[in-house]
């Protein structure tokens, strides 16, 4: 496990811990010496992550079912990390969902559960939390938005809305707790090798433009979200980050000077 950092001593809520960049942050989290909980829609989904996480010395404090797409079930989670732990350091609102369709073919069940997903469930899990970090002061918010939040596409307008959606009401917190010591940030981790990632080039029915041999893995996106985690990015708190700019790969540690990025 990595040397104690200022996450050490903290608890994190991880969602969408089973897999992709959920994992990685997990994962990433507890090499920082941070305790973390995982969150998937089956807690069995998380016994991998946590298996990793206890080999590499850390601390996979507890397992959560929950389906994200029930606003009662993301609500029961939140307020599931508080009478367990007694308090909650850091939330990664990573869980997602994206339905590919037009306009006119995603039926409105189908915008229901992506935005009930993706805005719904944050929104739920930082209310139920928020509380207790602003009466202690302090606390870490990181919500995983994407570029589709600014940039349109053909078939993807529910993922676009939701994330639009997410930016500003992560935007619209920042102002809220400004001067309490809690710090909420919009994280966009780019192009990255998950399993929806694969799925859309097993469906393209042309060459993409980046071969997805040369997709940079969860790790990448993970390790900046472990960076914003320690609190010492509070001067994008509120901004819209993504990982191409902000200077976020050199200051996140992504760039060794060495000719490897740091995740290899």
């Amino acid at each position: 496990m990595s040397a104690p950092s200022s996450r050490a001593g903290k608890l994190a809520l991880v969602t969408g811990a089973s897999r992709g960049i959920g994992r990685a942050t997990a994962i990433a989290l507890a090499r920082r010496g941070a305790a973390v909980a995982l969150a998937a829609r089956y807690a069995d989904g998380c016994t991998g992550t946590a298996a990793a996480i206890r080999e590499g010395g850390g601390t996979a404090a507890s397992l959560h079912a929950a389906n994200l797409a029930d606003t009662r079930a993301a609500t029961a989670l939140g307020e599931d990390i508080i009478a367990r732990h007694g308090r909650l350091d850091i939330l990664a609102n990573n869980a997602g969902l994206s339905t590919l369709g037009t306009v006119d073919a995603v039926t409105p069940s189908e915008l229901a559960r992506v935005l009930a997903v993706n805005v719904t469930a944050p929104w739920a899990l930082m209310r139920a939390v928020l509380p207790g970090m602003k009466a202690r002061g302090a606390g870490i918010v990181i919500n995983l938005c994407s570029s589709r939040a600014h940039i349109p596409g053909k078939g993807c307008g529910a993922c676009c809305a939701s994330k639009a959606w997410l930016l500003r009401l992560t935007q619209c917190l920042h102002q809220e707790i400004v001067g309490s010591g809690v710090q909420v940030f919009a994280f966009s981790p780019g192009l990255t090798l998950t399993d929806m990632v694969r799925d859309i080039y097993d469906r393209a029915d042309a060459p993409m433009a980046l071969p997805l041999e040369a997709v940079p893995p969860p790790e990448r996106a993970a390790q900046v979200i472990g960076w914003l985690a320690g609190g010492e990015a509070g001067d994008l708190a509120g901004l819209d980050i993504a990982i191409q700019f902000n200077d976020v790969t050199r200051r996140a540690g992504l760039e060794t000077g060495e000719g490897e990025p740091s995740w290899c």
